[in-house]
């Protein structure tokens, strides 16, 4: 009977060791500042822990997640804020031994408000060309997302369309020439909602037309030290346009711009330039290139005669 005692208590005491040897670590939250967000731009960000008995389960105890968020069971605090403001809530994770181990932690959540809606697409549009697809799509920053679009003044070029939900401007253009038009983008914030207008241009040129120069030689006339500037223009192909002198050089103290075609500065040196230009247009998948050699000639400025001189 003693030699049975003793083997129930040495087997109980192999037992308490053995669920001692089991119990789980501590439960430690590891998540301890969140980042911030926007007013009606989506956010997620997942609460941590380590330790204790898997699964967890998270809940809110005390305060509130900005408007328009929740926290799932899981530990994901998701969803869109609807204002801007700080919110204070504290979390509390609890895991799954018996007993369960409780930790809370105090958050604060900052909701900035969004910056103002601006249409970020530039005029003039690429161009493109009658009878070849047309696709571009144009963006906004700011405001609330999801945008709505709409051509709310002029008229896009016959055959294209603008999708109201991406702003994406696509189809096939049927006739040649420069269409302008104003699009006006519109955010979800309520209970009033931004708008933001841009003006557009967008030319679509003839099938087969190729692009070319049409200011001619010689170009007006400069004085040395007087500021100078002349535009060179194209016409056809598919815009927008690049410049360069190809060869040749412009006259000391003057450059071309590539996107406008600008001829400006200061010439320095009195003469006769000869230099061809070269425009490049926006043709895919191959770009157009018209080029035209001209003269330039700056004269030397000096003081202005006496007015007795004979």
């Amino acid at each position: 009977m003693k030699k049975l005692i003793a083997c129930l208590i040495t087997l109980g005491l192999l037992i308490i060791a053995a669920c001692s040897d089991n119990n789980p670590s501590d439960l430690v939250m590891l998540s301890n500042a969140l980042p911030d967000g926007t007013a009606g731009a989506p956010y997620s960000q997942t609460l941590l822990a380590t330790g204790g008995t898997i699964p967890y389960t998270w809940r809110v105890d005390a305060g509130a997640l900005p408007v328009g968020l929740s926290l799932s069971p899981a530990g994901v605090i998701s969803g869109t804020p609807t204002s801007a403001g700080t919110s204070t809530f504290t979390a509390t994770v609890v895991d799954a031994g018996v007993p369960p181990q409780i930790r809370s932690r105090s958050f604060t959540l900052t909701i900035n408000q969004p910056g103002a809606l601006t249409i970020t697409s530039t005029s003039p549009l690429p161009g493109g060309t009658v009878s070849s697809a047309y696709s571009q799509t144009l963006t906004a920053t700011g405001g609330t997302t999801p945008y709505s679009w709409a051509v709310t003044a002029g008229a896009l070029p016959a055959g294209l369309s603008l999708n109201a939900s991406t702003g994406l401007i696509s189809g096939t253009p049927t006739t040649a020439g420069t269409a302008n038009f104003t699009v006006t983008v519109t955010d979800s914030a309520v209970p009033t909602a931004a708008t933001a207008s841009t003006a557009f241009a967008l030319t679509i040129a003839a099938a087969g037309t190729p692009v070319s120069i049409t200011t001619t030689s010689p170009l007006p006339a400069a004085a040395t030290g007087a500021a100078y500037t002349t535009t060179l223009v194209a016409a056809n192909g598919v815009t927008p346009y690049t410049w360069a002198v190809t060869t040749g050089t412009l006259p000391a103290g003057l450059s071309l711009n590539a996107s406008t075609g600008v001829i400006s500065g200061t010439p320095t040196t009195a003469g006769t330039s000869n230099f061809t230009v070269t425009v490049t247009d926006s043709t895919t998948p191959t770009a157009g290139t018209a080029s035209t050699p001209f003269a330039l000639t700056v004269s030397a400025s000096g003081p202005a005669a006496p007015a007795n001189a004979l």
